[in-house]
């Protein structure tokens, strides 16, 4: 059993209207564990209510710390979502709703087996990565081998 320690609180409130629609715009800081390194992770999760149309809300989340590392709904870091509010209202709001994804999502099959290879890593890519800057490297170091190369530097000659 995964057991994925959650922690929110509110970071600041803002409000801007946009296309006459009076938005509100909350964001939340959400620490988790991961599930197999134990590592904590900050993401920040912004809900923009009424965000396109009234009724229409936003969700985005993104890593914070480790900045840009994989959460269980994004390989990425940052994933967008847009739900009806009411629909959101009914789950328990935001946090809730988007803790309550992310719990589910760890302790999903795909999601630990696509960590463990990513954390793992892969010999083959690690083979064609070195062959490819291997022959890279051979190629420039053949005349002509790198044609958009500039041509060396030599003595200047004045006219005359």
């Amino acid at each position: 059993m995964i057991c994925i320690a959650i922690i929110y609180y509110d970071v600041f409130h803002e409000q801007r209207i946009y296309s006459g629609v009076k938005q509100k715009i909350t964001t939340h800081s959400v620490s988790w564990t991961h599930p197999i390194t134990r590592e904590p992770r900050r993401l920040e999760l912004t809900h923009t209510r009424d965000y396109l149309h009234e009724g229409s809300d936003h969700l985005e989340i993104r890593s914070i710390k480790p900045g840009r590392a994989p959460h269980p709904l994004s390989e990425t870091g940052y994933h967008s979502h847009f739900m009806d509010a009411a629909e959101l209202k009914a789950a328990g709001g935001a946090v809730k709703f988007v803790t309550g994804w992310l719990d589910r999502e760890a302790r999903s099959k795909v999601f630990i087996q696509a960590e463990q290879k990513r954390l793992q890593g892969s010999l083959f890519d690690w083979a064609e990565a070195q062959t490819a800057m291997t022959t890279k490297a051979k190629a420039s170091k053949r005349p002509g081998g790198n044609r958009l190369a500039r041509p060396a530097a030599g003595p200047q000659r004045r006219p005359r």
